[in-house]
């Protein structure tokens, strides 16, 4: 008889190129609770609103580290 336990992620990542650069834009979440922050949304809303969906997730904060006119978009991407 073996004594294995089964490991499960308590996290999850999804990276989502935006914007005509392909800059990297982060959805990570918590496995349980399925609530989910935004990082860095700079742009191409639509495509980060079906990457959401897709992973079916809420989000509960969105946010950039910097101050960038595109990353003011994140306000949007709260009621995802």
């Amino acid at each position: 008889m073996t004594n294995e336990t089964e490991t499960q992620a308590k996290a999850g990542a999804a990276i989502i190129p935006v914007t005509l650069f392909q800059q990297n834009c982060m959805l990570l979440w918590e496995e349980a609770t399925k609530k989910a922050v935004v990082i860095d949304p700079g742009g191409d809303v639509p495509q980060i609103q079906a990457a959401i969906k897709q992973a079916g997730v809420t989000v509960s904060r969105s946010g950039s580290p910097m101050s960038h006119r595109s990353c003011r978009r994140a306000a949007e991407l709260r009621d995802a």
